[in-house]
């Protein structure tokens, strides 16, 4: 894949280095969402991130509507339609410690089983959602769905009579079917406020709601950041700033539920970074909705009883690496079927009737990472054809989903990621079809063909100056994620002087001259790196040797050009 520099702005690169700042500072700051930062004093504001530079919550289009109507939930009953998604389960028991907080009477939360009920709001979610209600509720909350569920919306209404309903969605909506029948609806997308994901969504309106009562916001802040990153949202403006506080306030939790899953896991709650979320934690949390039930988590994140919380988070940890086996095998599968397929396709579609439509969107993903291109990847579950959609870039998978809407009885999502279940007559031309409305977008968007971007090159001085101070400092222009990547370094004509490769095959650490830092490779291919005049791409990471925080990790290499 060819590399290409990130694109700078040029006149907030010059104010810049006009202020003395670093080469590396200067690029890194005008390449990315961070052009408010013009001098050192906007660059102390960026690094502190303090919650102060909070939106408003009230700038959140129907914030300020849900927040009326909760306001009154005092000695009242209330219950939640989630989802098992980190995001769905994890706003779930945050708004329910919120509302309890707030002196409901009664909170109880459903969420749906991923092959029972499917996502969100649907005819047999809300069905069997209404068969388990045995009371009449004072509120029913839809929470990281229902932004457009009219009918479904129409169903708990006539069975919940007496109950306010709210939705709370980040989802983009179908604007033929708003949920404009709840009593109050909160998304961005209708109007006005910051990306966020339904954890970021339930933090702002435990701020809103705190101006009347009184509200301990910042115990929910960890669990915002936890689902914000794992929902790989935008992380610049306040995405970025509840990041950064709420993983700084992961030390000060002391709930059992979070505390056992970060034991588990092997993080430490005083060096948790985007990654350990990301790579670690997340993917135990949603284990349990991709393979059983999402409500170990929920029963998880609640429990009050530390031996109940260790065994729970043992049987994540259990489920995570059988998720893990499936995957893999799942993923080889896959490259058998694509590989002699591809051609010059620039989309890819993949189909297995034996596949967990649950584990499906991991695979999509690892496709598209393999392949560059955008990928539905489908499974089978009740005679139903369902998947997921992935894509990168700068390439919305959503309006693509839209423009070929005629393949799917359903479909919805966000720009990087979606949902499908197919309509199973159009399997056989559905890649041809989804490849057109691939072509036909990049064509429409002027976009180019994939490449590897990277911030700035390495001349010998930035080479002999990058040290574990300078990688300290690159890293609090974190937390690093979509829109705000982490940093690429391009090193032209390094030898390669040394690799000593790991024990599992699977990577290596390896020595360039003129570099002084630890450097290290993924792949099984390492040692082919020895003597080789290389362009190497290196990023910032931690490091796995105890005696020092940082490392650098290679990207990617190519031959000296």
């Amino acid at each position: 894949m060819r590399w290409v520099q990130r694109a700078i702005d040029e006149k907030q690169f010059a104010e810049l280095r006009k202020e003395k700042l670093h080469p590396i500072f200067a690029t890194l700051l005008s390449n990315r969402n961070f052009s408010v930062v013009r001098n050192k004093r906007d660059i102390q504001g960026l690094l502190e991130s303090g919650l102060s530079q909070l939106e408003d919550p009230a700038n959140i289009t129907g914030m300020s509507e849900v927040a009326e109507v909760l306001s009154d939930v005092r000695n009242k009953t209330a219950i939640i339609f989630g989802d098992y998604d980190v995001d769905g389960v994890v706003s779930s028991y945050m708004l329910r410690r919120l509302l309890y907080e707030a002196g409901a009477k009664t909170v109880n939360v459903f969420l749906p089983t991923r092959s029972i009920d499917g996502y969100g709001l649907n005819n047999n979610s809300v069905k069997r959602f209404l068969s388990l209600l045995k009371i009449q509720y004072d509120f029913v909350i839809a929470l990281d769905c229902g932004v457009s569920s009219y009918f479904q919306i129409e169903e708990i209404r006539k069975a919940q009579s007496q109950a306010k309903i709210c939705v709370i969605d980040h989802h983009i909506p179908d604007y033929r079917y708003i949920s404009r029948n709840a009593d109050a609806l909160c998304n961005f997308h209708l109007g006005s406020g910051n990306p966020y994901c339904t954890t970021g969504l339930i933090y702002q309106l435990s701020r809103i709601m705190s101006r009347r009562m009184l509200i301990d916001t910042g115990k929910l802040l960890p669990y915002a950041a936890l689902g914000t990153i794992a929902d790989v949202c935008e992380l610049t403006n306040s995405n970025r700033v509840i990041v950064k506080n709420g993983l700084n306030e992961l030390v000060n939790c002391y709930d059992q539920g979070m505390m056992a899953l970060l034991k588990e896991a092997r993080v430490n709650a005083g060096d948790c970074d985007e990654e350990d979320v990301a790579f670690k934690i997340a993917p135990m949390i949603n284990a349990s909705g991709r393979l059983k039930l999402a409500s170990y988590v929920f029963k998880l994140l609640i429990t009050n009883d530390p031996e109940e919380a260790q065994a729970l988070a043992k049987e994540l940890v259990s489920l995570n690496e059988k998720r893990k086996r499936i995957q893999a095998n799942m993923f080889k599968q896959a490259v058998e079927i694509v590989d002699p397929q591809m051609g010059g396709r620039s989309s890819i579609i993949a189909y297995h009737e034996e596949w967990d439509p649950g584990i499906v969107g991991i695979v999509a993903s690892k496709l598209m990472e393999r392949y560059n291109v955008p990928v539905i990847c489908l499974g089978q579950s009740d005679g139903k054809i369902k998947g997921s959609a992935r894509s990168m870039n700068e390439i919305n998978v959503k309006e693509i989903l839209d423009s070929c809407s005629q393949l799917f009885y359903k479909h919805g999502g966000h720009k990087k990621a979606a949902g499908v279940t197919m309509n199973p007559e159009r399997m056989d031309d559905a890649w041809e079809v989804f490849d057109t409305a691939v072509q036909e977008y990049c064509k429409t968007n002027d976009i180019q063909e994939p490449a590897t971007l990277y911030d700035i090159e390495l001349d010998r001085k930035m080479i002999d100056r990058m040290s574990q101070d300078m990688c300290e400092r690159i890293s609090r222009l974190g937390p690093f994620g979509q829109s705000n990547p982490k940093p690429v370094f391009l090193m032209k004509n390094a030898i390669c002087t040394e690799v000593r490769p790991w024990k599992s095959g699977k990577g290596g650490f390896v020595t360039f001259d003129h570099l002084n830092m630890t450097v290290f490779g993924f792949g099984e291919d390492v040692d082919t790196l020895f003597g080789r005049e290389l362009d190497i791409l290196l990023s910032t990471t931690k490091s796995f040797l105890d005696e020092e925080r940082w490392a650098l990790r290679i990207v990617d290499s190519r031959d000296a050009q």
